[in-house]
């Protein structure tokens, strides 16, 4: 995951070995930040945070939809 810092200031982030990481004012760095933190520093908005894995599409579900009438009566 990518971090950058917004702010003016620094900032020490919390690695997931629970080792801190100090991020420079309008700094970037790659971390792999503890899962406890991570939503507090998507929360904070003080950083643009970048994952490193593409997302994956999310599977299309195809609607079946019924038949478009034609305008001509069937006869029985």
């Amino acid at each position: 995951m990518r971090i950058t810092n917004l702010t003016n200031s620094p900032y020490d982030l919390l690695d997931a070995k629970g080792k801190t990481v100090r991020l420079a004012a309008r700094g970037s760095v790659s971390i792999d930040p503890h899962p406890q933190h991570v939503s507090h520093y998507r929360a904070v908005g003080y950083f643009r945070i970048e994952d490193d894995a593409p997302a994956k599409p999310a599977a299309r579900k195809t609607a079946t939809q019924p038949a478009a009438p034609t305008g001509v009566a069937e006869k029985d």
